[in-house]
């Protein structure tokens, strides 16, 4: 029985994550207005497996975000960038070099006073 609970544990786990694979390629879309500035970011992610097929199948979907920086800088701090949904303050930076954009940017959780990852973070190669 404890075998059972173990495994089904871990299959949970496992099954469960929906992050960006960071071997699979990562790209971004910039575009720059008078005042503003987004950046779409594309990546992979993996489906999240539910049952034994979709566990041993190891597909990945395409999903992208945008961030819209109010600032026409090239670092852009937390207070300037929002995203698509509404939440939390974002805290965080994102940096636009020549080729790419590196994002480092979290929610701000006041309800559990803690900074909670948007999935997102990394550095992106633009189309």
């Amino acid at each position: 029985m404890t075998k059972i609970l173990l495994i089904g544990t871990l299959f949970i786990l496992i099954s469960c994550r929906n992050v960006i694979d960071s071997d699979i390629d990562k790209t971004a879309k910039y575009v720059r207005t008078d005042s503003t500035q987004f950046v779409v970011l594309f990546g992979y992610k993996k489906l999240m497996s539910h049952d034994l097929k979709s566990l041993f199948l190891n597909e990945y979907y395409l999903d992208s975000i945008q961030l819209l920086l109010n600032s026409t800088n090239k670092s852009v701090s937390g207070k300037d960038i929002f995203l698509e949904k509404r939440g939390y303050p974002i805290v965080g930076h994102v940096v636009i070099k020549k080729n790419k954009v590196v994002v480092n940017v979290f929610q701000k959780n006041t309800d559990l006073n803690k900074f909670e990852d948007i999935g997102w973070n990394g550095t992106y190669l633009f189309r």
